[in-house]
């Protein structure tokens, strides 16, 4: 994941096995308030058309940024990502 400092991200996620790769971008917003971000696609390797603003709950730890799934997005499950920083 790539975040600059204007509001824009890229991600990229490769997988192996059955789990399939993914790459996206768009631009971001950060809610300080309810400590989420909200993530707008504008394009992807696959379709997301169902979730083109993407809500998540976030925590900035030391060099570590964690991504969770909020539980009002009906999904059965929360996903959550943890991302470290770059040097």
């Amino acid at each position: 994941m790539f975040l600059d400092a204007s509001g824009h991200y890229l991600v990229i996620v490769l997988s192996a096995g059955n789990a399939k790769s993914i790459s996206y971008f768009g631009t971001y917003t950060v809610n300080d308030a309810d400590s989420s971000m909200t993530m707008r696609v504008d394009a992807s390797s696959r379709l997301i058309a169902d979730e083109p603003d993407a809500k998540r709950l976030v925590n900035f730890s030391g060099g570590e940024m964690t991504q969770e799934t909020s539980p009002s997005t009906g999904r059965r499950n929360s996903i959550k990502v943890t991302w470290k920083r770059s040097d």
